[in-house]
């Protein structure tokens, strides 16, 4: 099997009907839940006060006869140290094939279906990253390409969207005093962890004036944890009737479906790659550190509406 036929049968076999009984009444909701937490899905388990908030959640919608509404925030980027950015690649196509997966049989069962949005961090990246606004609307115009594409094989009742963070204020200078306002709530750092500086240190394209200053890890993380405080965000995507899925831990407890199978590893700060398994393949995620580490060869793919500079090739990695 070529990687192009592997692509493309997984892509062909979101189509294929499910044998899935009808619910009606309590059962339904309790189904849908089941699905929702299916361990075929989910990394971890999920704390009771998180499976009594979903289960909340979809009563809510259920009982209006609503889409359930789950969120999945990230950064809204691509990762600048790898050659495929500033768009989507392999990485975004084989999540999203994961998460339809995962949400057709809730689809399959409930006609009102599910609304699926990821919602994009981006409006902090160039502060935070370095990261050029150019380069994010690139991103985000590659990202709906990929959406676009994608749902040609998702049941007519699953809705797959975006929103960006910086979208629920009326303007950025409203986001920039938001942000001010939770920096000086928030107390600067003393000392981070060795996973903090890591993640510091991968992400951002320093400046020459950081380089310089021995303390700028530590003003990158005070930005951040100013911004997971800011008003609009966190209400927006863990209100009532509202939840959210997530990439990794932390927070243990919540919900972490991952971004395929086998891999946790952020799509956003990933490639996507192939690992021989049998006649077969899987589909990976692989870090910038994976990759200066790994052996792979490259195959040619050209699948019809798939477009951008990322889709004409792709990763397969050697057996050791």
């Amino acid at each position: 099997m070529t990687a192009q036929d592997f692509i493309v049968d997984k892509l062909q076999a979101l189509k294929e009907p499910l044998d899935l009984p009808e619910f009606s009444g309590g059962g339904l909701e309790d189904e849908i839940v089941r699905l929702i937490l299916s361990k075929k899905f989910r990394k971890y388990a999920v704390s009771e006060e998180e499976r009594a908030k979903i289960n909340n959640d979809v009563h809510s919608r259920v009982a209006n006869n609503e889409s359930i509404q789950i969120k999945y925030v990230f950064g809204g980027y691509k990762l600048w140290r790898l050659d495929e950015t500033p768009e989507v690649d392999f990485a975004e196509l084989f999540f999203l094939i994961y998460c339809v997966k995962w949400l057709k049989p809730v689809c399959g069962i409930y006609p009102a279906g599910v609304e699926f949005e990821l919602v994009l961090d981006d409006v902090i990246v160039p502060i935070m990253n370095n990261i050029p606004p150019e380069d994010l609307i690139k991103y985000r115009e590659s990202l709906q390409k990929l959406i676009d594409f994608i749902s040609q094989f998702t049941p007519k009742n699953l809705q797959i969207s975006f929103k960006r963070v910086g979208d629920l204020y009326g303007t950025h200078d409203e986001f920039l005093e938001d942000l001010e306002k939770s920096l000086a709530e928030t107390e600067m750092p003393k000392k981070l962890t060795a996973e903090q500086i890591a993640t510091i240190e991968l992400n951002v394209c320093t400046s020459r004036n950081q380089k310089e200053d021995a303390f700028w890890r530590e003003e990158i993380q005070h930005i951040h944890d100013a911004y997971m405080g800011i008003s609009r965000r966190r209400p927006y995507y863990r209100r009532d009737g509202v939840f959210d899925a997530l990439a990794s831990r932390p927070p243990m407890g919540r919900l972490i479906i991952g971004t395929t199978k086998t891999s946790i590893m952020k799509f956003w700060v990933g490639v996507g790659a192939l690992k021989p398994k049998g006649d077969s393949f899987d589909m990976a995620i692989l870090s910038s550190n994976q990759l200066a580490n790994a052996d792979f060869n490259f195959e040619s793919v050209s699948i019809d509406g798939l477009s951008g500079k990322n889709f004409s090739k792709i990763r397969v990695m050697i057996d050791a």
